[in-house]
């Protein structure tokens, strides 16, 4: 009997080291599989989860923002159609404001053409100098040195 239990211990022992390679192998291979994927997923230029929520809420904030525009626009447009009526209402109908006739409508003025510009001229001479040869200020008298 002292036998069969050395061989239990024996296919016992196997076993159990067996199964330790095989968690190890496991290990290694799933430790293989997530490099791979993330290396996958790099190449796709995914964003991280922190960059992701940042752009959420920044685009919460603009569509918050936008929709507040839009709730002003339509309270200015509002304004906007209600003044000319209350304008008219107060402005009495007797006594309209002529239109000015003197003034020329915008088509009668002639347009500017190139010819009333005069063309440029380029020039040989450069300015004169800070030095000897430069122009003495007015009522001093003195010529300049050559």
């Amino acid at each position: 009997m002292q036998s069969q239990n050395r061989i239990f211990e024996d296919m016992s022992k196997i076993a159990t080291s067996a199964m330790g390679t095989m968690a190890g192998v496991g290990r290694e291979v799933e430790g293989l599989i997530r490099t791979r994927v993330r290396e996958l997923i790099g190449d796709v230029d995914m964003v991280g989860r922190d960059e992701f929520e940042a752009v959420k809420a920044m685009a919460a904030t603009a569509r918050a923002d936008a929709e507040a525009l839009k709730a002003e626009v339509a309270a200015l447009r509002a304004a906007m159609a209600s003044a000319p009526a209350a304008e008219a209402a107060s402005t009495p109908a007797s006594d309209p404001v002529p239109a000015p006739t003197d003034v020329p409508a915008p088509t009668d003025v002639p347009p500017a053409t190139p010819t009333d510009v005069p063309p440029f001229e380029p020039t040989d001479h450069a300015p004169p100098a800070a030095g000897n040869d430069a122009v003495p200020p007015p009522g001093t008298g003195s010529a300049p040195i050559v």
